[in-house]
């Protein structure tokens, strides 16, 4: 029974977020599975920290001056810790986060923030 569980955790899932040069651009299945993350997590030492993270696709804005797009990610609540990044002002997204009951959270990176909200803390 473990086999058959660890086969199903090293299946891929294919969010669109890998691209193989080898298939001339095409979308390939390089994802690693979230069972399959979070058992290198909590099996291994391996690594000084371990975080996951996905294409979310484009996100429409609006509600703060003209409509925009933005590219997003899905990234998990160790995210911005283990690549030790702080945030300049607010707070990054945390392990608590990854909750299914935690209410939504959302990170913009400086450029957006400055072009967006002027760089005010407050939001607009």
């Amino acid at each position: 029974m473990e086999r058959a569980s660890r086969t199903e955790n090293a299946r891929t899932s294919s969010y669109g977020d890998c691209v193989s040069a080898f298939n001339e651009g095409e979308s390939t299945a390089c994802s690693l599975s979230k069972p399959f993350v979070e058992d290198v997590r909590t099996k291994t030492n391996a690594f000084s920290g371990l975080a996951a993270f996905a294409n979310a696709g484009s996100l429409n804005l609006s509600g703060n001056g003209p409509a925009s797009q933005a590219a997003t990610l899905y990234v998990s609540g160790d995210y911005f810790e283990t690549l030790g990044v702080r945030a300049a002002v607010g707070r990054v997204i945390q392990p608590a986060d990854d909750r299914a009951t935690s209410p939504a959270v959302a990170v913009l990176n400086y450029g957006y923030w400055q072009s967006a909200f002027g760089g005010d803390a407050r939001g607009g």
